[in-house]
C-alpha cells in the first residue's frame, strides 16, 4: 500500500478515518477497538488479511496515533516501522495517549528512527521484544512497563528519556541502554532487570526488593542504587569486572553475587552489611587484590561455588550449602580469619569444601570450623597440605574430613573434635603430627591413613571422647 495518512484507534462509536495506504494488518495483530483503513473497517475478530503475522508501516508519515483509552494488542504478531529508498531515516512515531499491549509480539524499527510518544504506554509482555534500529535506535518518551508475572520483555538499542519499569516477577532485558538525564529505570517487588552490552546511564536506575543482572561490564553506570536487592555479576564475554565499575552502584542491605570474574585491585572489595558479597555459579572468581570486611560481615561462597586467585584476605569466609571454594595460588590471610565450612544440615552426601588447588601451608591464625553437615571437607588438590602452627580445625555444629587419600597431611596446629556427636576424620597417604590432636567433650577423631603414619612429636588429648584408627 502507498500514500500518506495516519492510523487512529478510537472508541467503537466513532471509528477513525484513514486514507488507504498506511497499514497492512496480518495474523494476530488485534486492535481492542475498531479502526478504519481507507473505506474498510477492521475489528478485533476480523479474520481477513491474517497470513503473515505482521503489522507493516511503510509510508509517510510513518505514525500510529493512539486515541485516549485505546489499546493496540500485538498478540503474537510483529509491528515493523520500515524505510524505503525515498524516505530513509524519516522519523517514525507511536503517538497519542493509548496503550500497546505487547503479549508475545514484536515491535521494531528497521533503518529508521522510532519514537514512543510521551503519553503512550507499552506493557503486558508475556514474551515480547522491542527492537530499535541498530544505527538510529528507538527513543522512549513515554512509559515502558514489564509487568506480567513470569513474563519477559527484551529490548535492544533504546534511548530512554522517560520511564521504564519492572514489577512483580517480570523480567526486562535491555541491550545497549542509553538512559538520558531525566530518564528513570525502576525495578521493584521481585522484578529482574538484565543489562546487556554497554550501558550509558546519565539518568537514574533504582532497584528495590528486586534483582539487577549486570552483564554489561563496559559501561558508565552513573546513578544506580540497589536496596534490599541482589546484584548478579554474571559471567560476561566482554571483559572482567573491576572494583571501579562495581563501586558505581550504591548499595543498601543488598548482595553482590559474583559468577563472573572480578579483576581486583590493592584498594580491594569492601564487604559489609550494606554490600554483602558471595562467590557463586562455580565460575565466580576474584583475582588478586584485597577483600576486606568493613564491619565483620563475611565473604560468602554459595553452591556450586567460586574461586579466590591470589587474594589477600581481610574478611571471614562462609562456605555454605554444598558449595566449594577453590583457592587458586596462595591462601593469604592478612589477619586471623575464621573459615566456616558449612554444608546443609541433614544434607546426606552433600558437603561444603575448602579446596587448595596446590599443596601449601595454611597459617596466619586461620580458624576452620565445621558446621551443619558431617561431610564437610578441607583438602589440597596436589602435594602436601600443612596446617600451620597458629592455625586450627575444630567441630562446630557439624564435622568433616581434613586431607585426602592421595596426598600427605601435616599438622602443626590444632585439630579438635570437641562437639558431642560430631567427628573429624584425618585422611592422607601419610600423616605427620607436630601440633595438637584432640577429641574431647563427646567428639570423635577418626584416622584413616593409607600407608605412612609419619612422626608424632606433638600432643594428643582424648577426654570423654573416642579415637578410631582405620588403615586403608
Amino acid at each position: 500500500m502507498h500514500g500518506s495518512g495516519r492510523l487512529h484507534l478510537q472508541p467503537l462509536v466513532e471509528p477513525a478515518q484513514c486514507p488507504l495506504g498506511l497499514v497492512v494488518l496480518h495474523h494476530r495483530v488485534k486492535p481492542v477497538v475498531p479502526l478504519r483503513v481507507g473505506d474498510r473497517e477492521v475489528h478485533a475478530d476480523d479474520d481477513r488479511d491474517r497470513d503473515g503475522g505482521q503489522l507493516e508501516l511503510g509510508e509517510d508519515p510513518r505514525q500510529i496515533t493512539l486515541a485516549p483509552g485505546s489499546d493496540l494488542d500485538l498478540g503474537q504478531g510483529t509491528a515493523t516501522f520500515d524505510n524505503d529508498s525515498s524516505s530513509k531515516n524519516v522519523p517514525r512515531a507511536i503517538a497519542g495517549a493509548g496503550t500497546v499491549t505487547l503479549g508475545n509480539g514484536t515491535l521494531q524499527s528497521s533503518g529508521t528512527p522510532l519514537t514512543i510518544g510521551p503519553d503512550v504506554v507499552l506493557r503486558g509482555a508475556t514474551n515480547a521484544a522491542i527492537k530499535g534500529d541498530a544505527v538510529s535506535g528507538l527513543t522512549n518518551l513515554g512509559r515502558i512497563v514489564s509487568d506480567v508475572s513470569g513474563g519477559r520483555l527484551t529490548i535492544t538499542n533504546i534511548i530512554n528519556a522517560a520511564r521504564m519499569e519492572v514489577t512483580g516477577s517480570a523480567q526486562l532485558s535491555v541491550g545497549g541502554l542509553q538512559n538520558q538525564a531525566g530518564g528513570t529505570v525502576s525495578v521493584s517487588a521481585g522484578g529482574t532487570l538484565i543489562l546487556r552490552d554497554a550501558v550509558d546511564n546519565q539518568g537514574t536506575i533504582a532497584v528495590t526488593d528486586a534483582n539487577l543482572n549486570l552483564q554489561a561490564v563496559k559501561s558508565t553506570l552513573g546513578d544506580v542504587s540497589v536496596t534490599r536487592s541482589t546484584v548478579l555479576l554474571a559471567n560476561s564475554l566482554l571483559s572482567p569486572y573491576t572494583p571501579a565499575l562495581v563501586g558505581q552502584i550504591h548499595s543498601t542491605a543488598s548482595t553482590f553475587a559474583l559468577s563472573g570474574q572480578l579483576n581486583n585491585t590493592a584498594d580491594g572489595v569492601p564487604v559489609s552489611a550494606d554490600a554483602r558479597w558471595q562467590l557463586t555459579g562455580g565460575s565466580g572468581v576474584i583475582v588478586g587484590g584485597r577483600v576486606n570486611s568493613v564491619d565483620g560481615t563475611p565473604l560468602a561462597v554459595t553452591a556450586p561455588g567460586g574461586h579466590l586467585n591470589n587474594v589477600a584476605l581481610d574478611a571471614d569466609l562462609v562456605i555454605q550449602n554444598g558449595a566449594t571454594l577453590w583457592v587458586d595460588g596462595t591462601f593469604n590471610p592478612l589477619r586471623p580469619v575464621t573459615v566456616h565450612v558449612s554444608g546443609p544440615a541433614g544434607g546426606g552426601t552433600v558437603s561444603s569444601t575448602f579446596s587448595l588447588t596446590t599443596g601449601q601451608t595454611v597459617g596466619g591464625g586461620t580458624r576452620f570450623v565445621f558446621d551443619d553437615s558431617a561431610r564437610n571437607l578441607i583438602v589440597a588438590g596436589g602435594g602436601t597440605f600443612t596446617l600451620g602452627a597458629d592455625a586450627s580445625v575444630r567441630t562446630g555444629t557439624g564435622g568433616g574430613t581434613v586431607g585426602r587419600s592421595n596426598g600427605a597431611l601435616v599438622n602443626e596446629g590444632t585439630i579438635s573434635a570437641e562437639t558431642p556427636g560430631q567427628s573429624i576424620t584425618l585422611a592422607g597417604s601419610g600423616f605427620t603430627n607436630r601440633g595438637t590432636l584432640q577429641a574431647v567433650d563427646g567428639g570423635t577423631l577418626v584416622l584413616t591413613l593409607n600407608a605412612n603414619w609419619g612422626s608424632w612429636s606433638g600432643n594428643f588429648n582424648a577426654k570423654h571422647s573416642m579415637v578410631r584408627s582405620v588403615n586403608n
